[in-house]
């Protein structure tokens, strides 16, 4: 994550542009630095300014960065859902399997079957499509497993037929007290059914064992129209807005 100093309330010495232009150098600067680690290289920047930050913006835009969309950020007080939908009640041929289950018999199968469920997902995607094919699905799963605490009871695999065919991925944060609702995706084959909201609402029910008075808390594209009905039909409600930045440092493959 790349951050940039704010003006002073004077404003920049030598004006806006100038301010700009010195940020988007260091900027820059600091990703060749990264780019070139020969222990540890980092492959993706990432920046997330306050949408009101004009100045923020263009310096990342002028060092590179590529916006990947508006995210808003949601908040729903309480875990546990008023409705929380019985797990016999899914679509025909849909099974929930929840991680730890499937890491009991092969932490590789578990892994490789979030890998398979994120990749479906990603399918005709409203989130940050401009994201598709930037970073490797491999990396985007660990990135989610390191957001809060990691906990492999609140993470479900939605398979279709048996196969992976989307997945949803909670994660607590015991110093906010909060649930983070760090993915839920669903294959173009799955979309529509109403399975979203059933398994968003049996999740957090799930959830909310021991965090009843804890919040829920995301992050979604402005643009993604269904994904932000669902969030506001169980509760959560807007905050903060800011823009998605990424840039990328090298071969996101390698």
């Amino acid at each position: 994550m790349m951050f940039v100093s704010e003006p002073p309330r004077s404003g920049d010495p030598g004006g806006t542009s100038k301010g700009i232009e010195e940020r988007s150098d260091c900027v820059r600067a600091a990703c060749e630095f990264l780019a070139g680690r020969v222990s540890a290289p980092v492959r993706i920047a990432q920046a997330l300014p306050d949408h009101k930050e004009s100045w923020a913006v263009e310096s990342f835009r002028i060092a590179g960065f590529l916006k990947v969309g508006d995210l808003m950020y949601m908040k729903r007080v309480g875990v546990e859902p008023h409705n929380p939908h019985p797990s016999n009640s899914w679509p025909k041929g849909v099974e929930i399997t929840a991680f730890a289950e499937l890491a009991h018999q092969s932490e590789h199968a578990a892994h490789a079957a979030v890998v398979n469920a994120l990749d479906r997902s990603y399918e005709g995607t409203l989130d940050c499509p401009e994201l598709c094919g930037l970073r490797d699905t491999a990396d985007v799963a660990q990135s989610h497993r390191a957001t809060g605490e990691f906990d492999p009871t609140l993470w479900w695999i939605v398979k279709l037929d048996g196969i992976p065919h989307g997945c949803l991925l909670l994660n607590p944060c015991r110093e906010l007290r909060s649930v983070e609702l760090v993915y839920l995706g669903l294959s173009p084959a799955l979309r529509g059914s109403g399975l979203a909201r059933g398994l968003l609402s049996w999740g957090l029910s799930r959830a909310a064992k021991g965090r009843s008075n804890w919040d829920v808390t995301c992050a979604v594209d402005s643009r993604n129209t269904p994904a932000l009905k669902l969030y506001r039909g169980l509760g959560f409600r807007e905050g903060a807005r800011r823009v998605a930045l990424v840039k990328v440092l090298g071969n996101p493959k390698a």
